[in-house]
């Protein structure tokens, strides 16, 4: 699929040959999220075992990996709603017939 284009700077609606605002917002959404856990667990690293703030952060790590599955499940059930073949593409091969 295409991403959708912008037209006087709106995202163009669902399209059949292209993804719509929705679809682009969230793939983004997720990608800064997998990249804040990367670096959220790098920097959990560097803070010492036992204190608060690493609760805190430790905390947040967990929040937004519950988060980031949230957001994949609801992708998966749109797109599985949409009927636009995404939805078999991302299951694997013997699930998918």
């Amino acid at each position: 699929m295409i991403p959708a284009r912008v037209d006087s700077g709106r995202l163009l609606p669902n399209a059949p040959d292209r993804y719509g605002g929705v679809a682009i917002a969230l793939h983004w959404l997720i990608a800064v999220l997998i990249l804040a856990q990367i670096a959220l667990g790098w920097f959990l690293e560097e803070i010492p075992r036992g204190t608060p703030m690493r609760g805190f952060y430790v905390n947040l790590h967990k929040s937004t990996g519950l988060r980031l599955i949230a957001l994949h499940v609801f992708a998966a059930v749109r797109h599985a709603f949409r009927r636009d073949g995404v939805f078999a593409r991302m299951l694997p091969l013997r699930l998918s017939r």
